[in-house]
């Protein structure tokens, strides 16, 4: 007879193993949703930080009741976001990367539109493409639809 003694640990070590793998699973879901809500934050940021170098010109729009919107342009906030979030755009789409290189989120189907009656209303929408990734392996890409709209109203 051989010594059995080990054979008892075999099933506790899987049962490790499938916990860890779980966990690191769990983690890297978290951090996808945490990915989420800072480019949900830092759009919104951007959005305002837009309108407060535009306001002398958003001001006299909606002050005289004029739709001066076309002055707003699209591609200036495009290159404000890329370089607040310090993007690299394609052209196609804008990607974050880690120090490494390494893929953090893509943002795909960047749109901008202002429209103004009586007040201001901002609109941003994308797809935001977060890895979702066990080690090394990438599993899947989670994509998130973001719709951003923000309202200014003049006081005056």
């Amino acid at each position: 007879m051989g010594n059995k003694r080990a054979e008892g640990y075999i099933a506790t070590c899987v049962l490790i193993v499938v916990l860890c793998m779980l966990f690191s699973l769990f983690l890297s879901f978290v951090a996808a949703v945490n990915v989420i809500h800072i480019s949900k934050r830092n759009t919104r940021n951007v959005l305002d930080s837009f309108v407060m170098q535009n306001s002398v010109e958003i001001y006299n729009s909606l002050k005289c009741y004029n739709d001066n919107t076309d002055t707003l342009d699209a591609e200036s906030f495009r290159a404000y976001f890329c370089e607040y979030n310090s993007l690299r755009d394609t052209g196609t789409e804008l990607i974050a990367s880690t120090e490494q290189g390494k893929e953090k989120y893509k943002i795909k189907n960047l749109s901008v539109s202002f429209e103004e009656e009586g007040e201001l209303k901002l609109k941003v929408d994308y797809v935001l493409s977060v890895p979702v990734s066990f080690g090394d392996l990438r599993l899947v890409n989670a994509q998130a639809p973001i719709n951003i709209v923000t309202v200014y109203n003049s006081k005056f």
